[in-house]
Protein backbone atom coordinates (compact mmCIF):
# COMPACT_ATOMS: atom_id res chain seq x y z
CA UNK A 1 0.00 0.00 0.00
CA UNK A 2 2.84 2.62 1.04
CA UNK A 3 3.85 1.59 -2.36
CA UNK A 4 1.23 2.67 -4.62
CA UNK A 5 1.09 5.61 -2.51
CA UNK A 6 4.85 6.98 -3.08
CA UNK A 7 3.80 5.72 -7.08
CA UNK A 8 0.85 7.74 -6.54
CA UNK A 9 2.95 10.78 -5.90
CA UNK A 10 5.71 10.68 -8.07
CA UNK A 11 3.01 10.74 -10.89
CA UNK A 12 1.13 13.75 -9.01
CA UNK A 13 4.58 15.46 -9.05
CA UNK A 14 5.41 14.71 -12.24
CA UNK A 15 2.03 16.04 -14.08
CA UNK A 16 2.64 19.23 -11.63
CA UNK A 17 5.91 20.11 -12.53
CA UNK A 18 5.39 19.37 -16.65
CA UNK A 19 2.08 21.27 -15.84
CA UNK A 20 4.17 23.99 -14.29
CA UNK A 21 6.73 23.74 -17.17
CA UNK A 22 3.53 24.20 -19.69
CA UNK A 23 2.83 27.43 -18.17
CA UNK A 24 6.13 28.70 -18.14
CA UNK A 25 6.95 27.71 -21.62
CA UNK A 26 3.13 29.42 -22.20
CA UNK A 27 4.79 32.39 -21.00
CA UNK A 28 7.96 32.74 -22.98
CA UNK A 29 5.65 32.02 -26.11
CA UNK A 30 3.33 35.09 -24.87
CA UNK A 31 6.22 37.15 -24.61
CA UNK A 32 7.62 35.96 -27.76
CA UNK A 33 4.60 36.95 -29.29
CA UNK A 34 4.01 39.82 -28.44
CA UNK A 35 7.82 40.95 -29.15
CA UNK A 36 7.34 39.58 -32.56
CA UNK A 37 3.73 41.72 -32.70
CA UNK A 38 5.71 44.63 -32.04
CA UNK A 39 8.24 44.47 -34.25
CA UNK A 40 5.80 43.73 -36.79
CA UNK A 41 3.72 46.70 -36.22
CA UNK A 42 7.20 48.91 -36.23
CA UNK A 43 8.03 47.62 -39.59
CA UNK A 44 4.23 48.52 -40.79
CA UNK A 45 4.79 52.00 -39.12
CA UNK A 46 8.24 52.67 -40.58
CA UNK A 47 6.28 51.17 -44.46
CA UNK A 48 3.38 54.29 -44.04
CA UNK A 49 5.81 56.58 -43.48
CA UNK A 50 8.04 55.45 -46.73
CA UNK A 51 4.73 55.75 -48.53
CA UNK A 52 3.20 58.53 -47.50
CA UNK A 53 6.93 60.12 -48.26
CA UNK A 54 6.47 59.18 -52.12
CA UNK A 55 3.23 59.93 -52.45
CA UNK A 56 4.21 63.76 -51.11
CA UNK A 57 6.71 63.63 -53.82
CA UNK A 58 4.85 62.43 -56.19
CA UNK A 59 1.86 65.12 -55.96
CA UNK A 60 4.28 67.88 -55.92
CA UNK A 61 4.70 69.59 -59.51
CA UNK A 62 7.43 68.40 -61.41
CA UNK A 63 10.74 70.31 -61.33
CA UNK A 64 10.56 72.95 -64.28
CA UNK A 65 14.12 71.98 -65.26
CA UNK A 66 13.92 68.70 -65.97
CA UNK A 67 12.16 68.00 -69.30
CA UNK A 68 9.74 65.19 -69.13
CA UNK A 69 9.47 63.35 -72.71
CA UNK A 70 6.27 64.20 -74.90
CA UNK A 71 4.43 60.70 -74.98
CA UNK A 72 1.14 61.98 -76.56
CA UNK A 73 2.42 61.23 -79.71
CA UNK A 74 2.83 57.99 -79.11
CA UNK A 75 -0.46 57.41 -78.07
CA UNK A 76 -2.14 59.12 -81.04
CA UNK A 77 -1.03 56.13 -83.33
CA UNK A 78 -0.58 52.86 -82.57
CA UNK A 79 0.17 50.33 -84.79
CA UNK A 80 -2.48 47.49 -85.83
CA UNK A 81 -2.00 44.35 -84.08
CA UNK A 82 -0.83 40.95 -86.13
CA UNK A 83 -3.40 39.55 -88.60
CA UNK A 84 -3.03 35.85 -86.69
CA UNK A 85 -4.05 38.11 -83.34
CA UNK A 86 -6.68 40.08 -84.64
CA UNK A 87 -9.35 37.21 -84.85
CA UNK A 88 -8.57 35.49 -81.30
CA UNK A 89 -10.73 36.89 -78.30
CA UNK A 90 -10.58 35.56 -74.92
CA UNK A 91 -14.21 35.33 -74.72
CA UNK A 92 -14.18 33.26 -77.94
CA UNK A 93 -11.40 31.40 -78.64
CA UNK A 94 -11.07 29.89 -81.58
CA UNK A 95 -9.37 26.61 -81.98
CA UNK A 96 -8.37 26.13 -85.61
CA UNK A 97 -8.48 21.94 -86.45
CA UNK A 98 -4.83 20.54 -87.43
CA UNK A 99 -4.26 17.64 -90.01
CA UNK A 100 -6.47 15.59 -88.30
CA UNK A 101 -9.21 16.32 -85.83
CA UNK A 102 -8.70 13.92 -83.18
CA UNK A 103 -11.77 14.47 -81.40
CA UNK A 104 -13.91 12.65 -83.67
CA UNK A 105 -12.31 9.88 -84.05
CA UNK A 106 -11.54 6.48 -81.96
CA UNK A 107 -8.61 6.09 -79.45
CA UNK A 108 -5.85 5.45 -81.46
CA UNK A 109 -3.44 3.73 -79.68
Amino acid sequence: RQRSQSVQREVVAKIRAKALCFKKSSQAKLKAEKQRHAALERQFNKTIEQMRGQLQLASQPANPLVVQPDTSREREVSPAPPRHLQSWSPEQPQIQPGPQDLSRSGPNF
